[in-house]
């Protein structure tokens, strides 16, 4: 900080600090908010090395970048109908480091959401058609920012059938109809909500629904006729990104089993099974085990051999032509299903580990098999930061590409997946029953340790996102990883911190709330994300309120009473993680909240 400023403190309260309200002052007395040149700097640097945090030791290992992105939600360039919120976000989340005013603002934050009337002027969405030129936005949206994750659907062949349908006398017209619309369906999130306008007048939401209804009608009058074919097992997996979290009935789980239901019908799901075959059956295991372990329905997870592992050699055929995206773009977005292919390996061995629990509480074993988890939990360990020193590689290589923002939010999503892996390995051991036993607090410590870590790299793997991302590049996948990284924040901006500790604690929530702010304007499922977030904040908040009852500040400010206060602190703080991680689970795998 310059030697010519001073740090100007407006302190209404101490526990409610703005960090708008920490300015640099010059030396004529008058406060103006600015950022440092430090933060400036930072700012300008700080990418997405965030994804390396945990593995310090290898930093040096990563290519510099030379890319300097655009600051990312510009509000010049946001969808019209969801720029205020933003400012919102900015005025009301971040006006607060205090737990106490966290809830207020989130609430009057729904409030304005509930009132910017997002379909205003627009018509019902029955019977819709697109123009050929936005089928084509569409379609190259879904290639460049859906397919990379899911590339279940055989670029070159299906753009060839697209653009002469007439010609393709191998497709089936219905068959491939189908297919049309489940593209269709997936890409509409990723596109320009301006886009829509000039057509049927539609909301992306509504849009979405639409075609969803059209395409699910369809796939039904199909699905026996076409039995095990690579276009019913192609259309339900992209359906299974439909999570409204409704009375619907026909939503992600659904759509998975579908597709699988078909690949193992196909032989797709076969040991030896090649080529777009092969890409299929990985897509389903990756959907599977993402709704599955992102939704806390571990028993959901499929149990059929997943066989080898694609190779580069299977991408060969749609390789061979340079659509939509270059061939540099196809060969690194192959590397990184691969390597998403093994963190999901890596997240199942996670869950399926011998004498744990991750539904209710459990006692560690004692001597042999204690040792033996301890065990596994370090090799599993090691091989995350195996896969995250491969993943950094993989990226360095990718910055000095120059690409699009939009490839590199992409890896910021696999980032977050990442530290969700982390989180998971370690979470069954919050749920440790009360022990004596000194490994017992030693392990829940470290555990509790770890998750800690994980939340801060997932927020700052946001915070990196966010200076890339455009509303349309966030996926639907993106709410399971955030929402105990949320909790986690909450509880900790509930405990006595510093002002310094607290403004980064608040920029942090603030970060990964924006996130799944921007997420609700776009998916249907996002809403039931923030009633469960809301919950957990009445949960935190009402913790926080009996915490204080029940300690006098007097006693508390003797040594002695600090010693205690601060087991307490430590106690209450495991307590209130415990009723988070049932709130969670209770709200993504029953669809139950609780108040």
């Amino acid at each position: 900080m310059s030697g010519t400023n001073r740090v100007y403190f407006d302190l209404l309260q101490q526990s409610t600090i703005c960090p708008k309200d920490v300015c640099l002052v010059p030396e004529d007395g008058t406060p103006t908010y600015q950022a440092t040149k430090e933060e400036e700097e930072d700012s300008k640097t700080r990418v997405i090395a965030h994804i390396s945090i945990p593995y310090n030791g290898y930093d040096d290992e990563l290519s510099a970048s030379g890319i300097t992105p655009s600051p990312a939600f510009d509000l010049n360039r946001l969808d019209s109908n969801i720029s205020r919120d933003y400012s919102d976000i900015e005025d009301l989340l971040f006006n607060s480091v205090g737990l106490e005013r966290v809830y207020e603002c989130w609430q009057k934050l729904q409030q304005n959401s509930a009132g910017l009337g997002l379909d205003d002027g627009f018509q019902p969405c029955e019977g819709l058609l697109f123009s050929k030129r936005l089928q084509d936005k569409l379609i190259e949206a879904y290639f460049q920012q859906f397919h990379p994750i899911c590339p279940a659907v055989d670029q070159s062949d299906f753009l060839k059938w697209y653009k002469a349908p007439q010609q393709d006398v191998l497709a089936h017209p219905q068959l491939m109809r189908l297919l049309l619309l489940s593209v269709l369906f997936a890409a509409l999130p990723h596109i320009d909500e301006d886009l829509l306008r000039g057509g049927p007048r539609c909301a992306v939401k509504q849009a979405q629904k639409a075609v969803f209804s059209s395409a699910q009608t369809l796939y039904h009058r199909l699905e026996w006729e076409f039995m095990g074919t690579e276009g019913l097992a192609q259309s339900a997996l992209l359906l299974s990104y439909w999570s409204p979290y409704d009375s619907t009935r026909e939503v992600n789980g659904y759509w998975v089993d579908e597709a699988i239901r078909h690949a193992v019908a196909g032989g797709m799901a076969d040991l030896y099974s090649t080529r777009r075959k092969r890409i299929i059956w990985w897509c389903c295991m990756i959907r599977n085990r993402m709704i599955s372990l992102g939704l806390r329905r571990f028993d959901r997870l499929e149990r059929r051999p997943e066989g080898r592992l694609p190779e580069l050699s299977d991408f060969a055929e749609e390789g061979s032509g340079g659509h939509l995206i270059s061939l540099d773009s196809k060969l690194y977005f192959t590397r990184v299903f691969i390597l998403l292919c093994k963190l999901t390996k890596i997240m199942v061995d996670s869950v399926r580990l011998k004498y744990r629990d991750y539904n209710s509480t459990w006692t560690l074993p004692e001597d042999r098999q204690a040792f033996d988890i301890l065990e596994d939990i370090g090799q599993l360990d090691e091989k995350l930061k195996i896969w995250g020193v491969n993943f950094a590689h993989l990226y360095a290589a990718v910055q000095d590409l120059r690409v699009p923002n939009a490839d590199l939010v992409i890896f910021h999503l696999i980032g977050l997946m990442h530290q969700f892996a982390v989180s998971i390995l370690y979470e069954p051991f919050l749920r440790l029953s009360d022990s004596r036993s000194s490994q017992a607090w030693f392990v829940k410590d470290l555990a509790l340790l770890k998750i800690k870590e994980a939340s801060r790299n997932t927020a700052a793997i946001t915070a990196s996102m966010l200076r890339f991302a455009n509303p349309k590049d966030l996926s639907i996948i993106v709410p399971p990883w955030i929402i105990l990284p949320i909790a986690l924040h909450l509880i900790q901006l509930s405990e006595p911190q510093d002002l310094e500790a607290k403004t980064e604690i608040t920029q942090q929530l603030g970060y990964l709330m924006r996130t799944l702010h921007t997420l609700m304007c776009r998916f249907e499922g996002a809403q039931f994300i923030i009633k469960i977030v809301n919950a957990i904040i009445m949960l935190v908040r009402n913790s926080t309120e009996e915490m204080s009852l029940n300690q006098s500040s007097a006693w508390l400010g003797t040594a002695q009473g600090q010693s205690v206060g601060a087991q307490y602190t430590r106690l209450r703080q495991e307590e209130v993680v415990t009723h988070v991680l049932e709130t969670i689970q209770n709200g993504l795998a029953n669809e139950v909240i609780q108040t």
